[in-house]
């Protein structure tokens, strides 16, 4: 493409931005993004180069098999598939013929293009991979006029996949959009457009995909504002060149980007503003703060955007300011150069209280506890993964008597805990009663002390309203020897299509045990709970033990619990250690252990055994084969 065209391009948009204008079969799109370049392959357009390697292919061949790969413009129709629009598209085949690390070849199709990219600037286009499996393996790169590309930039598509061609995975034989932001990349230049196979050893043999529809686009009028880029002068930290920028801000409707550096004083994001963190490490010997309404801390993927504490430092990665509401964190790794070892070590932490924000797509790991969170009326928290913490992967509480309390209703969902050396999620009402919020999706696995707990710290200080489902717990207790779901008081629990395994057993060789690790806890100041479709099995203790007054157990199967139970009680499915609690269990099964899991077993499993008088049982079946009891009580 003619070079000073597209520079004329450029400037039409930048000084007129409501153009209309025609080029070369420009885009328009619904969205009101503006199309700075585009290419369709229909009949008359541009079609680009064919054929023009930029890397030398490795290990490829013609797509019969002899010869070499090819990628040139087809009319709709070619090997039975229909453009995605118009009469044309991009066609490029070949062969992979490697037998291990999987083949390569990159062709340039558009070449000095001088595309400087600024904020919201978008990639776009229509693939349709075409039948074989090695064809998933093609995508498109871009290189700058500093030699870099899109490949290795770490930017991803909206779905967190890879730019990188040797990363896609769209399916086969269906036109699929691919789109990734731009923004990081604000400043360089666009010089050329390549299109590649990149094997991955996964699948081999022929490969054949249709591109068609591409479009590099800016936000049109009325849309996305860019962001103020805030670089460090001379001798400055990027802590320092932010605090100043938003200082004299002074908290107006904003949006601010940085590039990875050294986060070395305070930095606060005081609301209506944003800050982007474009792609890398940024180390901090001190916290980002958020704080007032509407601020956001947005990186551009968590596998991408790094926070990292440095040694010897201490302090929270992000710091939510008391009474900070309608706030966003998303799309960071918050981590630590070494394990935490203070309460004030969290990858985030609350003030008093917050409101109606949006914590997602976070990897959170080495800190003390993974997340401290206060009050809150209602705060989702999504898609997070928290590990390695010093103490608990998640800490709530609603803070002290003398701050009046308050519910902490945090959404949980699609959240995975793993090998925290405390609990999973520790809920301490220390400042009185303490509602919560609906958690689904909870996934623990190898936390040393144990999964959940609910505490009850007097007959006030209780968590009322545990709402758990679609949850996972296994492993967790093989060093601290709590169960997999502690509930110490309050009521109006319900825990419901969730499977329970394996606790007190330690998640790494050799898998060592801790005896009478039970699998879900109901204790005495517990005045009513319901479990639903729930399946608990292969707990070093009993299944579940029930200390508190009402707790209905319906459509749940227990199976070979009890298997490092130092005392009869413990080799049981359901133990009713409370000859007060009234319990209904209902179209449930109880599957024995006994001589199936050892031997030499000294008594046999049972499945409910109960010092309560007040059992009703419906529909329950028990598994008695290999001496195992059925129902033992009053």
């Amino acid at each position: 493409m003619n070079k000073k065209l597209v520079s004329i391009r450029l400037l039409v948009v930048a000084i007129l931005w409501i153009s209309v204008f025609q080029m070369n079969d420009q885009v328009a799109e619904a969205s009101g993004d503006v199309a700075v370049f585009s290419a369709t392959w229909n009949t008359g357009s541009d079609y680009g180069l064919a054929n023009t390697e930029e890397i030398p292919g490795s290990n490829v061949v013609g797509y019969s098999g002899t010869g070499q790969p090819t990628i040139t413009r087809a009319a709709s129709g070619a090997e039975g598939v229909n453009a995605h629009s118009g009469d044309g598209y991009l066609q490029m085949q070949g062969t992979d013929v490697s037998v291990s690390g999987g083949g390569y070849i990159y062709n340039k199709v558009y070449e000095n293009l001088d595309i400087k990219i600024t904020y919201g600037m978008k990639l776009k286009y229509w693939v349709y991979h075409h039948s074989y499996p090695a064809s998933k393996r093609m995508g498109i790169d871009l290189i700058f006029t500093d030699t870099t590309n899109l490949r290795d930039s770490g930017l991803t598509d909206l779905n967190g996949v890879s730019m990188h061609p040797g990363s896609r995975n769209e399916p086969l034989n269906k036109w699929v959009l691919v789109e990734t932001d731009l923004s990081p990349l604000a400043g360089k230049t666009i010089d050329r457009i390549l299109f590649a196979y990149s094997g991955d050893g996964t699948a081999t043999g022929k490969y054949a995909s249709y591109f068609d529809d591409l479009t590099i686009q800016i936000p049109g009028p009325g849309s996305l504002s860019p962001c103020t880029l805030v670089t460090p002068g001379t001798g400055e930290s990027l802590g320092q060149a932010l605090a100043n920028a938003l200082t004299e801000n002074n908290g107006a409707p904003a949006s601010f980007c940085a590039r990875p550096g050294l986060i070395d004083v305070p930095v606060n994001v005081s609301g209506p503003v944003s800050l982007t963190l474009y792609p890398g490490t940024y180390m901090q010997t001190q916290s980002i703060t958020l704080s007032g309404k509407g601020a956001s801390l947005i990186g551009q993927s968590r596998g991408s955007t790094i926070l990292k504490f440095k040694n010897g430092s201490h302090g929270a990665n992000v710091v939510l300011d008391s009474y900070t509401s309608s706030y966003k964190i998303s799309g960071l790794t918050l981590g630590r150069e070494t394990e935490g070892t203070l309460p004030e070590d969290n990858g985030i932490r609350t003030g008093h209280s917050n409101d109606y924000g949006l914590m997602e797509s976070l990897i959170i790991n080495k800190q003390y506890n993974g997340m401290h969170l206060q009050i809150t009326s209602y705060t989702r928290v999504r898609d997070l993964i928290i590990s390695e913490s010093g103490n608990t992967g998640m800490f709530i509480t609603n803070g002290n008597e003398l701050d009046g309390g308050g519910p902490c209703q945090y959404y949980l969902d699609d959240i995975l805990f793993t090998v925290n050396k405390g609990f999973a999620i520790d809920v301490s009402p220390d400042a009185g009663p303490m509602p919560i919020g609906n958690w689904n999706g909870i996934l623990t696995f190898g936390n040393e002390k144990g999964g959940i707990i609910l505490r009850k710290l007097s007959d006030t200080k209780v968590v009322h309203g545990l709402r758990l489902t679609n949850s996972f717990f296994g492993q967790d207790g093989g060093v601290g020897g709590y169960p997999e779901i502690t509930l110490e008081g309050g009521g109006m629990h319900n825990i419901s299509n969730s499977f329970v395994e394996i606790g007190g057993v330690e998640a790494n060789p050799p898998y060592s045990s801790h005896a009478d690790v039970h699998g879900i806890l109901i204790d005495e100041a517990v005045t009513s709970a319901q479990l639903n479709a729930v399946y608990v099995a292969n707990n070093t203790g009993s299944g579940l033990v029930i200390k508190g007054g009402n707790v209905l157990v319906t459509a749940s199967t227990f199976s070979t619990n009890g298997m490092n139970s130092t005392t009869d009680d413990y080799k049981t499915g359901i133990l009713i250690l409370n000859e007060d609690s009234i319990v209904n269990v209902g179209l449930s099964q109880f599957i024995a252990s006994g001589a199936y899991v050892d031997p030499n077993l000294t008594a046999h499993s049972t499945g409910i055994k109960s010092y309560s008088e007040h059992v009703t049982l419906t529909g329950v079946t028990f598994d008695t084969s290999g001496g195992a009891q059925g129902y033992v009580g009053p």
